[in-house]
């Protein structure tokens, strides 16, 4: 009994299936055959587009040799046309011929076409960022820090790949247009940073080591500080007995008459100076070298003591310079006795 239900069951199965089969079966063929259609017309076109890109990388290699052997014109032509025809190396022949262009004595239109390239959203962001780089090294003698910055921020982030070589440009810029902090600063980040090109980190040093010479250099050039003015209030001095004088600070003071002497004017009696020698014996007076002896030598009288020097008198008050006498001379020392 089991072998009847069983031949039962798959003679219901096999009227089902041709039922289904009856019913779809041309359209499960044209799947089939599309799906084996597309397949072969999607490798045929991956083979179309190797080919394509072969026979332009070959343009392109042939454009790149004659900008090399400097056929300027040819190769821009070139680039130009492999433009035009996009494709892979489309975006990279805007970028070559906008290169030629700055090396025919075109730099602005060649920054514009860069400039360009970097705002076309179609184009690969690792080639923007390469044409907006460029752009920048182009217009670096004649764009203004500000303009520098604008362009090349978006590069000199943390992390970007080109963060090295924007720093180093805006550097450039901000030293060329007189900014020595920002210039110093942007060398300094491209120290610290780190998997630095050495040929970058090289310049980078030699920049700061300029930018501290010139600090130095600055720094010692700087100008004096002005002297300071001074009062013309101040008392003169004076000696005693001379005569006021008007300040030699003053500049409304009339200028003094020449004189014979350095206390009193020309014409008058000068004061007795305090600092005169007192008469008497000047106690530095040579001291007579004794007579020889001779043979029978007479007593001599006793010698005079020599007078003991005066004691010094109190000095003299300084007298109006009409009424002035002069001060006595000194004497000369007295002789000793025989």
């Amino acid at each position: 009994m089991s072998d009847v239900f069983k031949e039962v069951d798959e003679d219901l199965r096999r009227e089902q299936l041709k039922s289904i089969w009856d019913r779809f079966g041309i359209y499960i063929i044209g799947v089939a055959v599309l799906i084996v259609v597309a397949t072969a017309g999607y490798r045929l076109w991956e083979y179309q587009q190797d080919r394509k890109a072969e026979r332009e990388g070959d343009r392109f290699i042939e454009a790149m040799a004659a900008a090399d052997a400097g056929r300027i014109s040819e190769a821009i032509s070139s680039f130009e046309a492999i433009a035009a025809d996009g494709g892979a190396y489309g975006v990279l022949a805007r970028i070559q011929s906008a290169v030629a262009k700055s090396q025919s004595g075109l730099p602005g239109a060649a920054a514009s076409e860069l400039d360009a390239i970097a705002a076309d959203n179609s184009a690969p962001p690792i080639l923007r960022d390469i044409a907006r780089l460029r752009a920048g090294l182009l217009v670096l003698d004649v764009a203004g820090l500000d303009a520098m910055r604008e362009r090349l921020d978006p590069l000199a982030g943390v992390g970007g790949p080109f963060r090295h070589s924007a720093r180093e440009l805006l550097g450039l810029s901000a030293w060329r247009n007189g900014d020595i902090d920002a210039a110093r600063s942007y060398f300094e980040e491209i120290i610290a940073d780190t998997g630095v090109p050495t040929g970058i980190a090289d310049r980078a040093e030699m920049m700061l080591s300029l930018i501290r010479a010139r600090t130095d250099l600055a720094t010692i050039a700087a100008p004096a500080p002005e002297p300071a003015t001074l009062p013309t209030d101040l008392p003169a001095f004076q000696l005693p007995g001379a005569l006021p004088a008007p300040s030699p600070l003053d500049p409304a003071a009339p200028a003094p008459a020449p004189s014979g002497t350095p206390f009193a004017p020309l014409g008058q009696t000068p004061a007795p100076s305090p600092f005169a020698p007192l008469p008497g014996a000047t106690p530095f007076a040579p001291t007579p070298a004794p007579a020889p002896a001779s043979p029978d030598p007479a007593p001599a009288p006793p010698a005079a003591e020599a007078p003991a020097p005066a004691a010094p008198a109190e000095l003299p008050a300084p007298a109006p310079p009409p009424a002035a006498e002069p001060a006595p001379a000194a004497g000369p020392a007295p002789a000793p006795a025989p």
